[in-house]
């Protein structure tokens, strides 16, 4: 299976359809697209009341052209949160979902399966301030605090993605920390030394995402954010950070050991949602606790779940999170959204 991956695509939606269709007419083989953040997928006017830019970058990009049925991305599309996104959109899918044809937002974190390949993620930035807080932010989102903290991840979605036995392919917008400090080599010391520097004194990166490296052993860590091209092996793990479409270099096709088939929800990523209630409910609990432990009260409880031994399910369209919840009995991080999406009617 060969996949287009692209750094931070900035609402460049145009360009990568263009790009994409130009590699299948001259006989590239590409089975699947990954955005790996700032996709901004601005439909309206109103969506970019809750972009986090500046007004002169307050811009809608192309996406509404897809959304709207206009153009057709040429191959199924997942995509993961940045820190530029279109806020009111993404923060009504904490669990994902289809933003349109083809394009499927993967959440705050997931895991999902193309045939024996899986594919993980998890959106947004760390701040250690937030970590630990609930998903409280009000919708629709409309003060700069909401809108530039909406985005920051919470300990309940590190703490999920740990509860998995393994994945093939990782996604994050964000690199993990220590890579800069540890793995960053002569490149990183000439081109981004302030990247080294931010990494040792902590305030660079995912804060787990080395845990998660160790644990769910990625063959291939996809992130961006930096807008550099990088590379390097992270304990076996192939990580690539790519940069935006200004650059030639922006997007790299992956050749992944395995045949594309269709797009579904891990069965065993379903029952991390319904065991991690508590957790998502208050992700402070998660501050003074040993997590390794946790994970062994939970695991029995997860095998009595019907979810993995069902195997996996599939993404229906348009699925709104009121209607994820229900149909997998799984708690709704935020109350405010959950009682939003119960009054509206599906695409």
């Amino acid at each position: 299976m060969k996949i287009f991956v692209t750094g931070c695509l900035h609402g460049e939606w145009d360009r990568l359809i263009q790009t994409v269709e130009e590699l299948i007419q001259q006989g590239e083989q590409i089975d699947l697209i990954l955005v790996t953040g700032d996709a901004q997928t601005m439909r309206y006017q109103e969506d970019l009341n809750a972009f986090a830019a500046p007004p002169k970058y307050r811009l809608m990009g192309s996406f509404y052209k897809i959304y709207n049925g206009e153009k057709k991305i040429p191959r199924p599309t997942i995509v993961v949160g940045g820190n530029h996104e279109s806020a009111d959109f993404l923060h009504l899918l904490p669990f994902g979902g289809w933003l349109a044809e083809d394009v499927f937002y993967i959440g705050r974190a997931g895991s999902l399966s193309i045939g024996d390949i899986t594919i993980s993620a998890i959106s947004g930035l760390y701040k250690h301030e937030d970590y630990y807080r609930k998903v409280d932010e009000n919708f629709p989102l409309r003060t700069q605090a909401d809108i530039h903290t909406w985005y920051h991840i919470r300990a309940f979605s590190d703490f999920q993605l740990l509860g998995l036995p393994h994945t093939q392919i990782m996604l994050s917008h964000e690199w993990p920390a220590k890579i800069p400090l540890n793995y960053g080599g002569e490149y990183l010391k000439r081109r981004r030394r302030d990247l080294i520097e931010s990494d040792r004194t902590n305030s660079f990166g995912l804060l787990k995402g080395l845990d998660i490296i160790h644990h769910l052993k990625p063959s291939t860590w996809f992130a961006s954010h930096h807008h550099i091209t990088f590379r390097a092996n992270v304990e076996g793990t192939q990580f690539h950070a790519i940069p935006k479409p200004t650059r030639n270099d922006w997007f790299i096709v992956a050749d992944i050991d395995g045949d594309f088939q269709e797009i579904k929800y891990r069965g065993d990523w379903i029952s991390i949602l319904k065991a991690t209630t508590t957790e998502m409910t208050d992700p402070a609990i998660l501050k003074d606790i040993n997590w390794d432990e946790r994970w062994e009260k939970l695991k029995p409880q997860m095998e009595k779940c019907e979810d993995s031994s069902l195997g996996d399910f599939e993404l229906n369209p348009f699925e709104y999170t009121a209607k994820f919840c229900t149909e997998h009995n799984v708690y709704c991080p935020n109350p405010e959204i959950r009682e939003y999406m119960a009054s509206r009617k599906p695409c």
